[in-house]
């Protein structure tokens, strides 16, 4: 299965963004840039997701996090990068950090689960 996570995009939610396809093999990375819904928006919860269903409640959720004081300013501004990076120990480690003032967090999860071989 798939890697990715749910973000609020255009105002829409429950979408999920695949950032590792199923048929790439570890170790590999892959990162996204998201942006906020709405004018000075102080944080962004990302929710890292397993599985290949367009609509993200139907995957498997392996955790989340947030990024927070994201600097004010008007939707669509701020840039924030998430990252993915699965290593050949099959850990997944994921980062979502803001562009612009640089602020970022850190994920990480191991386990079988992780396995994107059929």
């Amino acid at each position: 299965r798939s890697l990715g996570v749910e973000f609020w995009h255009r105002g829409q939610s429950d979408r999920f963004f695949c950032l590792i396809p199923r048929h790439m093999d570890a170790p590999c990375s892959a990162t996204q840039v998201f942006t906020t819904l709405h004018d000075n928006q102080e944080q962004a919860c990302v929710l890292v997701l397993y599985g290949d269903d367009p609509v993200a409640s139907n995957n498997m959720l392996l955790g989340q996090f947030d990024v927070i004081n994201i600097p004010p300013a008007p939707k669509d501004v701020p840039r924030i990068e998430v990252k993915f990076t699965l290593g050949r120990d099959m850990i997944l480690t994921a980062e979502a950090r803001d562009l612009d003032s640089g602020r970022h967090k850190l994920w990480q999860q191991a386990g079988e689960i992780i396995v994107l071989r059929k």
